[in-house]
Formats: C-alpha cells, structure tokens, sequence
C-alpha cells in the first residue's frame, strides 16, 4: 500500500512552503518582464498582487494544518508509526519555512508593486 505523502509529518511536507516561493518568484518576474513588451504596467501589478495573495494564502494554509496537527498531537496521544518527536520537529520547521517563505514572497512582491513595471 502506497503512503500519502501530503500526510503532515511526513518530510515530503518541508518542500511545500519553498516550492510556493519559488513558483511565486518565477510568476512575479515573468509578470513584470511581461509587463514591458505585451501587455500594460496596471494588469501586471494586478497579477503580481494576486499572484501573491494565492500563494501567501496557501503558506498560511499549510502553516495552520501543522500547527492543528501538532495542538491534536499533544492533546490526544495519536498512533502513529514515526517517532513523535521527529514528527513534531518536522511540522515546526515547515511552520517556520511557512512564515520565512511568506516573509520573502512579500520582499518579492513589494518592489513590483511599488516602483514602475518598465521605465523606457
């Protein structure tokens, strides 16, 4: 039988919040290259905007099930076949890779949606 490798705990989880990064980075530059030959400054910055409020949502989302996974963890003694300690030191690093992917996706986004998209 095949495991899920989306199950919290699981290592496979840690790749989560730096896959979100660095999809949002490749997103926000081909915007803004974009924005200079094809299509206007206005409709990139709004890309760019949603493109970042996707993937900040998604981080949030993936910290707030490890956190939910680890508060379930300690209240209720869970069967599971990984040592609980391992366990839990895996959802506290995704936690804190969630928040220091959501911190860089903000350091990303925050020049593109400030300075002008191409200067001619």
């Amino acid at each position: 039988m095949m495991r899920n490798p989306f199950r919290v705990g699981n290592p496979f989880y840690l790749c989560i919040a730096p896959v979100v990064w660095s999809i949002h980075f490749l997103c926000c530059y081909l915007l803004a290259s974009l924005a200079c030959g094809l299509v206007s400054a206005e409709t990139a910055v709004r890309g760019i905007a949603v493109v970042t409020a996707i993937a900040l949502g998604l981080l949030g989302y993936v910290a707030w099930t490890c956190n939910r996974h680890r508060t379930q963890r300690r209240q209720v003694a869970l069967p599971s076949k990984t040592d609980p300690a391992s366990a839990d030191l895996t959802t506290r690093v995704t936690i804190g890779l969630c928040a220091l992917s959501a911190l860089t996706l903000l350091w990303v986004a925050y020049p593109s949606l400030v300075l002008p998209a191409c200067v001619a």
